[in-house]
């Protein structure tokens, strides 16, 4: 099962617009390098044209000195962008519940730990290298012309003699050092500055994505995996009582780490909602329920987090918020089976035992819901549906004689119905219809009455005694 959040995709976002952010730099890195290729060509033409020997040969060869001085210019400049930008781990210290939730170990296992070494050799390696720039910044330039030399001498074909550290550097007008000073010193600096920057957003983001795959990938999986699975009881009665829950599922095996985590370091929905279903089936309903309403405040179009509350009320003893949990589930693209049509089942007979008018009101709402498919219309359902509108009309007979009238067809209807999916007179549903039209004479519960109030109709009395 996918789960998309609105936290999740905060996330995403924000780092969308961070990496959208350094498209301008890469930009302008392109255009540097396509300037530094073509003035190389440039260049290399030039030398061609005045060359002793062979053209096409003198040609070649300046293109080939002149980008390999630019690509070990740049590997070099690349280097210390990357040791100066390299992100640094934050270790975090273990986090503790805050106030008001439960008090248990929040410490997590760790199986690995983050490998410093790199962030070790950067931090080394980067005060020495702004410590000796600092004091030998003439020898570095000197060491720059040099190599520019070097590179010149072998471009032009031409000996040349190399000025001693302690001598003052001279251009020599037949060479091309200032060209390739510049290539060194463009390809240096502006490699620096785009490994630099790259290093600080793009490979901090790959960094910060598989440290918080590593930390939370496990919790996340547990937590999905937590939400997923139905909460409904092992067993339970549906007579014309409430319904009486006898067992409560049981623990998943990655409960006990889900209930170690504690909850101020859950992010999205689905962690939220996952933490509190372990909480639920380790007996903390409350807890749970608290923690869902929660978790669909975040998400409130989430299915799986509104049927897991209404399993979660299930439980309990308000069952106005049970029943409310599931009149909302029918708003929502919700799945039809076994397990959720049993579950609006007990909400339909729970709601036929709330004060009126909302207790018939969500009684009629969640009947007329179970049977809109045909796969599972039975005469029971037709049978709470009948009472929820033997309930309203005796509510409304006195004050409002046209919804009277409506509930009474309703309830004619459902009865019909419910008739003609189980003729037999011995059957319990029957007696069952019996019992509520007229529970003194036929042995129901007195409070069971909801037909009672059809108790003189003879269309009632025909269907339902004969």
């Amino acid at each position: 099962m996918a789960f998309t959040t609105a936290a999740s995709a905060g996330v995403v976002k924000t780092i969308s617009e961070r990496k959208a952010s350094l498209y301008p730099v890469e930009i302008g890195a392109w255009i540097i390098a396509a300037a530094v290729l073509f003035f190389v060509v440039l260049l290399s033409i030039s030398n061609s044209l005045h060359a002793e020997r062979s053209a096409w040969a003198a040609l070649f060869r300046g293109i080939s000195v002149g980008i390999s001085t630019a690509a070990a210019a740049t590997a070099v400049g690349g280097m210390l962008g990357f040791l100066f930008g390299i992100p640094r781990v934050l270790q975090k210290a273990p986090e503790t519940p805050k106030a008001g939730e439960p008090q248990l170990s929040s410490k997590a296992e760790q199986l690995f730990a983050t490998n410093t070494s790199l962030e070790d050799i950067s931090d080394w390696l980067t005060k020495i290298i702004i410590g000796i720039g600092l004091v030998q910044f003439d020898t570095i330039i000197h060491y720059i012309y040099v190599c520019s030399l070097f590179a010149a001498s072998y471009a032009m074909s031409q000996p040349v003699k190399f000025p001693a550290q302690n001598q003052s550097e001279v251009i020599d007008p037949a060479l091309s050092v200032a060209f390739f000073f510049g290539i060194i010193i463009t390809c240096l600096l502006g490699a620096c500055m785009f490994v630099y920057l790259e290093t600080r957003t793009r490979l901090t983001l790959i960094f910060r994505d598989v440290e918080v795959e590593n930390v939370g990938g496990a919790r996340r999986e547990a937590s999905e995996k937590s939400l997923e699975a139905s909460f409904a009881p092992s067993s339970a009665s549906f007579q014309s009582g409430p319904a009486s829950v006898e067992e409560i599922p049981k623990p998943m095996p990655k409960d006990d780490e889900l209930l170690k985590v504690p909850l101020s370091s859950l992010k999205t929905p689905v962690e939220i909602a996952g933490w509190a279903m372990a909480w639920a089936r380790a007996g903390q309903r409350q807890i749970a329920e608290d923690t869902l309403r929660d978790a669909l405040k975040l998400d409130p179009n989430s299915v799986v987090i509104s049927l897991r509350l209404a399993e979660v009320r299930r439980f309990g003893s308000n069952s106005a918020n049970f029943v409310d949990s599931c009149v909302e589930l029918t708003r929502k693209p919700i799945e039809r089976n076994a397990s959720t049509v049993e579950l609006f089942e007990d909400a339909l007979l729970k709601a036929l035992y709330l004060p009126p008018p909302s207790g018939f009101s969500n009684a009629i709402i969640l009947a007329d819901y179970l049977l809109a498919d045909p796969a599972y219309k039975n005469s029971l359902t037709l049978i709470r549906r009948a009472s929820a509108f033997g309930l309203k009309y005796a509510s409304v007979q006195s004050s409002d004689h046209l919804a009277a009238d409506a509930a009474r067809k309703e309830a004619l209807r459902s009865v019909a119905d419910s008739v003609a999916l189980v003729p037999d007179e011995n059957d319990p549903h029957r007696l069952l219809l019996r019992q509520l039209l007229d529970p003194v004479t036929y042995g129901g519960n007195p409070q069971d009455n909801d037909l009672e109030v059809f108790k003189s109709d003879q269309e009632f009395r025909k269907l339902i005694i004969g």
